[in-house]
Formats: structure tokens, sequence, C-alpha cells
């Protein structure tokens, strides 16, 4: 009986605190714990029912507490079946509740009273929507603990984008959060369609080469209880993006822009890099007053290349292998990727989107640190 309920509260726990039906390994352990509950159940009541001739069962199983463990134990194994078809639906009310299209819950302004429409219909068009304000210190704490946890210092201000200049150290002076309302409408809007995406599928875009190059960086280091409206399962991960003070408004105002990209290594599109070390190398030569963005990205199904390539967009899924990006089959019914990883060997990892008609990164955080 004391296994079946150790099983019980093992099954609880973990439904609880898990999104399991997007974690295989949990999905498998709750049905691996539920089976064993049966058992022991099984094995309780076998028990009890020896113990009890057919004669007596009226007399003495009101007055008995191993009767009363086991229906107990029976109700309580029925409700975590209950519970787990409920559960099952889980990915469409995940649909169902980012149609709402709130705010992210840190935001102070346009906080989670109204949904984003009803701040813009309440928004008097002829003032400005945009805030930026310093964060929390709870915010700045944790992004300052982000980029302790994934700064290089040996890589710092090395490389052919880099300045080469002798310093190992970021410093973070000041931490502002970006408030857009119209922009992060359209942000939400892109991640509720990846969101429609996986319902279909009914199983988490999984994230290539795991293996291989390991896990994004960001996402491992972050403290989840700070930044918690993120959905990994739809590949959407908090980003760095080096940038120059003279663009840093532009960019909280409209959002980052492939247009305005240069010609990179991985062809026009927005880049963004797990490391600030990357991303600092694209903030200018000077040593202070310095400015790097903390994005979120939405990379959902991501194509892994480690050869440089001018990409247009990201390759169709049916032409690979091979940098397809200008597939026109119609058979292919434009298939794409929806990101580009590039994981050149011994360099930083870089993640790239290539935008049209669609807002697949938001611009949260400006960074201002100096180098040390």
């Amino acid at each position: 009986m004391f296994g079946g309920a150790v099983c019980l509260l093992f099954t609880i726990f973990t439904m609880c605190v898990s999104n399991f039906k997007f974690h295989t390994r949990v999905h498998h352990a709750i049905w691996i714990s539920s089976a064993l509950t049966v058992f022991c159940l099984a094995i309780s009541v076998g028990i009890f029912s020896a113990n009890y001739h057919k004669e007596s069962w009226l007399i003495g199983h009101y007055t008995s507490a191993g009767f009363h463990i086991t229906v107990c134990a029976c109700v309580v194994f029925l409700a975590i079946c209950v519970a787990m078809l409920i559960f099952s639906f889980q990915d469409h009310n995940r649909v169902q509740d980012i149609s709402n299209y709130m705010t992210p819950i840190n935001w102070t302004k346009y906080n989670q009273d109204r949904s984003l429409e009803a701040w813009l219909s309440h928004i008097d068009p002829r003032l400005d929507k945009i805030e930026i304000n310093e964060a929390s210190t709870r915010e700045k704490d944790a992004i300052v603990q982000l980029i302790s946890r994934t700064w290089k210092p040996h890589l710092a201000g090395k490389g052919r984008d880099a300045q080469q200049r002798g310093y190992s150290q970021m410093k973070v002076v000041k931490v502002e959060r970006i408030e857009n309302p119209s922009l992060f409408l359209k942000y939400a809007q892109n991640r509720h369609d990846l969101l429609r995406r996986l319902d279909t599928t009914n199983r988490p875009f999984k994230f290539p080469g795991m293996t291989q190059h390991g896990p994004i960086e960001t996402t491992v280091n972050m403290n989840k209880n700070v930044f918690t409206d993120i959905y990994p399962e739809i590949n959407e991960h908090y980003l760095f993006h080096g940038t120059s003070d003279a663009t840093v408004r532009a960019i909280a105002y409209g959002g980052l822009d492939a247009r305005l990209a240069g010609d990179g290594m991985f062809g026009r599109g927005i880049y963004a890099a797990e490391c600030p070390t990357k991303s600092d190398h694209y903030t200018g030569t000077a040593m202070s007053n310095l400015k790097m963005i903390v994005v979120r990205m939405l990379l959902g199904e991501i194509y892994v290349t480690n050869v440089a390539y001018p990409f247009q967009r990201p390759p169709c899924k049916q032409c690979i292998p091979g940098n397809i990006d200008t597939c026109i089959n119609s058979a292919h019914k434009q298939d794409m990727f929806d990101s580009v990883m590039a994981a050149l060997d011994g360099k930083h990892r870089e993640f790239i989107t290539y935008e049209q008609n669609r807002c697949s990164s938001y611009p949260e955080y400006i960074i201002t640190y100096k180098r040390e």
C-alpha cells in the first residue's frame, strides 16, 4: 500500500510541474508510475480481501483502516486518470491561451490586466505607445547572471568580427525593458501560428543536432523563475543581439529588420547568439556606453549548417541534404525550415531568421555595458 501511495504522489507531482506531453521521458515515467500504482493497489486489495471471510465482510469492513486506505487510493488514481485525459489536450489549450495575446508577465505599464488588443485600443493614437523603463532589480540580476554564465572571456575581442581590443569582461551598467505592445502583438501572432502548427503534429519541434551541438546555452542558464512565459516546444528562446547606440532606439520602436542587415556569412537576416561574447563583437570600438539587446526569438524548426552559405531564406525540408533555399517545386508546398543555426567548428553558434511579412523576434531588454 505504501508503494502505491508513493507512486501516486510521484505521478501527481510530475503532472503538476511538467508539461509532460512534450517531454517523452517524463511522459513515460508517468505511465510507468501509474502502472506501478495499479499493481500495488491490486496487491493491497488482494491482501485485504484475503483477511475477510465472505460472511464477515459486512461486519468488519467499516472499522478496517486497510479498507479505507484502499478506497482512497483507488479514488485518487481515478482522479489522476481523468487529469491525464484533460492534459492530453494541453497543447490545444496552450494555443487557446496564447490566442488572447497577453503581454509578458514582467511588463509593468502594459501589464496583464488587459489583452494586447485591449491595450492598443485603449491608448490614444496620438501618444507614444512605447515604454522604455529601467528593468526591475529581479530582472537585472537575472540578466547579469545569464551573461556571467554564458560569457567566454578567452574569446572576448577575438575573431574576424571583433575589434581586437584588450579586455576580458563585460560589466552591465543598466538594463532597460522595452514595452512595445504593437510590435509584441505581431510577435504573439507568429508564435500563435507556430503553436497551431505544433498542435497539428502533436509533438515538439525537434532541436536538430542536440547530441552533437548541445542545447541553447541561454535557455539552459536563464532564471526560469523570472522568464516564465517561454515556449521551448516551438524553440522560442532568449538570445543576444549586439548593436550600436545610434540604432538601439530604432530597434525598440520598429523591431529588428532583416532588410537593413548587411550581407553576413549566412545571408541577409536577423542574427542572434547564445553567447554575449559573440554579440559584443558588433557593438562598436568604444570601451563604454555599449548596447546589447536581449531578444526573444521564434526559431521554430531549425536547419543546422556547418558550412558558410548566403541563404536568402531557410532551406526547403524536402530538398535537403544540401543548402537548397530557392526551391520552386510546387509539390513541396513551400515546406521550409523557420530558421538557420550556424554551427561552424570552433566558433560561436549563431541563429538567423529571414523574415517575410512576419515577426519572429522581439527586442525585450536593452543592456548598457562597458568592457573591462
